[in-house]
């Protein structure tokens, strides 16, 4: 999978790891389920990490990057466990639509 940043989240592009073709779906955001292993590899260009590559969080999920938001055991937030990932997403849920909701806002003052 590759997520690039070229002024918004355009689209992102799949290949599966036994097949040449790729598959490029238009999307307006990504929530990235990654399974059983933590693995930053999709972000790592865009966000802080620490030294056990877990993506550097706030406290709102929100990341070094504006825009970018984690959550789970891919995060450096403590108790790597299922209730404490979801409680996690529903805070970076509700961060990611705030962000939105104030990028509208500006617009609206800019324009």
């Amino acid at each position: 999978m590759d997520v690039r940043e070229e002024g918004a989240l355009s689209n992102v592009t799949i290949r599966k790891k036994a097949e040449e073709n790729v598959i490029v779906i238009p999307v307006k955001g990504v929530f990235i389920a990654i399974g059983l292993q933590s693995d930053s590899f999709p972000v790592v260009h865009l966000v802080d990490t620490n030294n056990k590559g877990e993506i550097v969080i706030n406290p709102d999920c929100s990341t070094s990057f504006p825009g970018i938001f984690a959550a789970g055991d891919v995060t450096n937030a403590f108790g790597k466990r299922i209730v404490i990932a979801c409680g996690e997403g529903a805070k970076a849920v509700l961060a990611a639509r705030q962000h939105i909701l104030n990028m509208k806002k500006k617009k609206e003052v800019t324009a």
